[in-house]
């Protein structure tokens, strides 16, 4: 009976003062989202290890700005100096988000995408459930590409066809490799889910160095530490 006299109290306590009561409110709400960020941030990194093998040697590359002391994503000139010439890392590999219109399946529809380096799948240490992961010649400019699709988009536009061989991507046809495996979904810079995957065009002749865009990961060789 107390406890329902104090929480009356309580009320006419706030009713009498609105000013006070939005601000303890809108305090609640902030902390009450905070608390639930940083707990869905360290649920998903510390609590649930990323779901691709041997999470703890992924590592995320970024560039430094000495002077101005902030991290950058890398540009493909640099990246393409890391990837051949660091010692530390087995495999490197990068991307970048971006949409494309995929048409020929009902109502053309704007794809959440995803541009990798052919090696991409290797430095997670994933494969495709159904296919193959891109090839390496896929990167140089002039080859056919071919494209690899979530489970999702290929249960909701396809209907799980275990015979789709190709799909028309920005008005041009491009052949089908591969279906990733059901609930795949990258987790950098933060968690995004991504419907199809294509490889990324390098043109190493003349690499530019001055647009940072591209997300980096390297898998650390055996006995090389974080440090």
């Amino acid at each position: 009976m107390t406890t329902l006299q104090d929480i009356r109290f309580a009320l006419r306590m706030l009713s009498k003062h609105p000013s006070f009561t939005l601000i303890v409110v809108l305090t609640l709400a902030l902390a009450i989202g905070a608390n639930t960020t940083i707990f869905s941030a360290i649920d998903a990194v510390l609590l649930n290890p990323l779901p691709y093998k041997d999470p703890a040697r992924l590592m995320v590359v970024w560039e430094t700005n000495n002077q101005l002391g902030d991290r950058n994503e890398a540009t493909i000139g640099n990246f393409l100096d890391w990837r051949s010439r660091n010692h530390v890392f087995e495999q490197m590999g990068s991307l970048f988000y971006t949409d494309m219109n995929l048409s020929g399946s009902g109502e053309p529809q704007r794809i959440k995408s995803c541009v990798v380096t052919t090696n991409f799948f290797q430095v997670l240490g994933v494969q495709p459930m159904l296919g193959r992961s891109f090839l390496p010649e896929e990167e140089t400019p002039g080859v056919p590409h071919s494209v690899i699709i979530s489970h999702d988009l290929w249960q909701r536009l396809f209907n799980s066809d275990p015979n789709l061989r190709s799909l028309t991507l920005n008005g041009r046809p491009v052949a089908v490799s591969g279906v990733m495996p059901p609930g795949f979904e990258l987790q950098f810079p933060t968690s995004v889910r991504v419907d199809m995957w294509v490889p990324m065009t390098i043109d190493s002749g003349e690499p530019d160095r001055s647009t940072n865009f591209l997300y980096t990961l390297g898998r650390l060789k055996q006995g090389v530490s974080r440090e």
